[in-house]
This record gives C-alpha cells, sequence and structure tokens, in this order.
C-alpha cells in the first residue's frame, strides 16, 4: 500500500525537486516563500515517497463557488517523470476522492493548458470530465488590450 503524507513548511526543501518538474521557472527561495503562503490560506500538499525520496505529489486548496459548490481545486500535480505509470498518480487521485467524500465536497475541479495531453487523458481515465474551457491572462498583459 503506498504512504500519502500531507506536507508541512519543512518538507518543502525536499520536494522542491519534485515541484520543479512541474514549475520549473520558481527557484528554490522563490518556491518556498509562495507556498508558505499558499499554506496560510488552505493549500494543501499531499506526497508519496519512494524509501525517502519524493516520486508524486498533489497541491490543492478548497474553493467555495455558485457554480460548484464547496469544490476542491487541484493546483498542482506531478509524478516524477522516471516513475510514471507505476500507480502513484492513481493512487493520490483515489486518495483526493475520498478526502472529498469524507469531507462533504461537491466538486473537483483542475485546469490544464491545452498542451498537457498526458493530463487531460489522466484526468479522463481519473473520472474528471472535460466541463468547461478556462480563459484568463496576466494582469500585466491586460493594459494592451
Amino acid at each position: 500500500m503506498t504512504k500519502i503524507q500531507k506536507a508541512k513548511v519543512t518538507d518543502l526543501e525536499m520536494l522542491y525537486p519534485l515541484f520543479a518538474e512541474l514549475r520549473p521557472q520558481y527557484d528554490l527561495l522563490h518556491f518556498k516563500d509562495l507556498v508558505k503562503h499558499q499554506f496560510k490560506e488552505g493549500y494543501q500538499v499531499m506526497y508519496i515517497l519512494d524509501g525517502k525520496k519524493p516520486v508524486a505529489l498533489v497541491g490543492f486548496r478548497t474553493l467555495h463557488q455558485l457554480v460548484s459548490g464547496k469544490t476542491l481545486f487541484i493546483d498542482d500535480m506531478v509524478t516524477a517523470q522516471k516513475h510514471r505509470g507505476k500507480g502513484y498518480g492513481k493512487a493520490l487521485m483515489m486518495w483526493l476522492q475520498g478526502f472529498c467524500f469524507e469531507n462533504n465536497y461537491d466538486h473537483m475541479a483542475v485546469n490544464a493548458s491545452f498542451e498537457e495531453v498526458e493530463t487531460h487523458r489522466f484526468c479522463l481515465n481519473n473520472g474528471l470530465k472535460i466541463e468547461t474551457i478556462h480563459f484568463g491572462r496576466k494582469v500585466a498583459e491586460l493594459k494592451d488590450v
């Protein structure tokens, strides 16, 4: 059985290389500052170790929305490249589903860019469906509109 653990601030340095596979734009210091801030806003990270090395993680938060009710929103999910296909992502999704049922969530959601075909396949294979198209833009770019 795969053990899933909840991350604490003291785990961030250990988890950074795995996060960096997903979010390479952040150096360790900036990453730690951002996640510490997110933790204060209710962001949670669950992870799986293979020995002493993290191999998969999911970062999520709770949203309360008129459109979907109490929603578990997945911000970050990654399995180390060399560990994909071993069931770690599936184990995290099953954990999230259980968490949703235990905590009376109405909805689970994740955004994925159009280019993330592997993510689309993973989500569809794990019970999620395509519900919306998300629009967005960096605020600094809006002045050019």
